[in-house]
């Protein structure tokens, strides 16, 4: 019934594309997400699963035009994203980088256009100015430091690199599968 995978697709092909159809994909991902908090739990994957869609939704959306509702959304969707996040792979995992950054962002986005707004739906998060920067700093530090772990050096050059793709295994055991959030 909660087909994720269909919408994950409908996401994929609409990024770039014109922000009406980014509209209609994130009002879809908003009835099945409705649904689903009526019968899951709320740190059941499926939600989590759900909550990474709109959260990307809602970026491609603010990096066309920007929305008070859908930067409130982004900020909630990658919230209840992170808390099941945290839970279910630990606080050092590679996808984590992504979600705290897009809550990062969507923090910085209402700063910048509509504090008031982002103070007034997020009193003891975000409430004030103070609140709302530190939280953005703490989370810029929090996503550098896992950038961090995952980095990498070039043994040619000396430099630091990202690398998701980095995989420690032997040869004689199967290269582990990535879960995607």
């Amino acid at each position: 019934q909660l087909d994720c995978m269909a919408r994950k697709e409908q996401l994929e092909s609409t990024e770039g594309h014109r922000a009406e159809s980014l509209v209609v994909l994130y009002k879809h991902l908003t009835a099945v997400q409705s649904s689903a908090l009526s019968l899951l739990h709320p740190r059941h994957v499926v939600l989590a699963r759900i909550h990474r869609l709109l959260s990307r939704a809602a970026l491609a959306q603010l990096h066309v035009a920007f929305d008070t509702n859908i930067a409130e959304h982004l900020i909630r969707a990658s919230n209840e994203l992170l808390l099941t996040q945290e839970l279910c792979l630990g606080d050092a995992h590679w996808d984590l980088i992504n979600t705290i950054e897009g809550l990062e962002f969507g923090i910085a986005a209402s700063l910048s256009c509509n504090p008031r707004h982002l103070f007034s739906a997020f009193p003891a998060e975000y409430g004030d100015f103070r609140k709302a920067t530190l939280a953005e700093s703490e989370l810029h530090k929090k996503a550098a430091r896992l950038r961090g772990l995952y980095a990498i050096q070039d043994v040619t050059t000396g430099e630091m690199r990202n690398s998701k793709n980095f995989v420690c295994h032997t040869a004689d055991e199967p290269a582990p599968q990535a879960m995607d959030w």
